[in-house]
Parts: structure tokens; C-alpha cells; sequence
């Protein structure tokens, strides 16, 4: 009991300043190791939106190449056998491809419209 009542003050901080400084560094390290799980996290969403963007404009583009494909071809049936050519102009060819165009340029962005 007398060596209780004989620590100083100096003698209190020292049994404190220890627990306290683990305690606090241990705080300290815990976020440090949050704060870098997050920019990871945050890195890889990043990874991830950019991946997925790249793969819709892919799909994007690919699409744009199947409608114009798709629509060449029929435009070329009806010029070599639907008498859509410069020998004469037959009306169901002409209705036909002006459907085909109207229903094809609405599928497609400003630049491809013009193409």
C-alpha cells in the first residue's frame, strides 16, 4: 500500500503515456489501413466502370456496323431485283427502300446517319 501512495504524479503519466500511446497508434494504423482498402476499393470500381464502358461502346459500335450492313444489303437486293435501278424506278421498290431507310436512320447516331 505505501508504494501506491509514494508514485508521483511523473510516475502515474508513465503507467498512462504507455497504454495511451498503443491505444492511440493502434487507432491510428486502423485507419490508415481503412483509408487504403477505400482507394483500393475505389481504384478498382474505376477499373471496372471504365472496362464496362469500353465494352458498351464495343456492343455500341458493332451494332451500328450490323444495322448498316443490314441495311446496304437490303438496298442492294432491291437495286439488282426490285427494279430500283437506272433503267426505271418500280414504285413497290422505291415504298421499299423508302421504309427501309426510314425505319434504319432513327438506329443511328448523326455521323452514321450521314454516312
Amino acid at each position: 500500500m505505501d508504494s501506491l501512495k509514494n508514485k508521483t504524479l511523473w510516475d502515474w503519466m508513465g503507467l498512462l503515456f504507455i497504454p495511451m500511446a498503443l491505444l492511440i497508434g493502434g487507432y491510428l494504423l486502423n485507419q490508415s489501413q481503412i483509408k487504403q482498402q477505400n482507394n483500393i476499393e475505389e481504384a478498382r470500381i474505376k477499373r471496372q466502370s471504365r472496362r464496362i464502358s469500353e465494352q458498351r461502346f464495343i456492343e455500341d459500335e458493332r451494332n451500328y456496323i450490323n444495322i448498316l450492313n443490314n441495311f446496304r444489303r437490303s438496298i442492294t437486293d432491291l437495286m439488282i431485283n426490285g427494279s430500283l435501278n437506272d433503267s426505271g424506278y418500280h414504285p413497290v421498290s422505291v415504298q421499299a427502300a423508302t421504309a427501309l431507310t426510314a425505319s434504319t436512320a432513327p438506329q443511328l447516331d448523326g455521323e452514321r446517319k450521314g454516312k
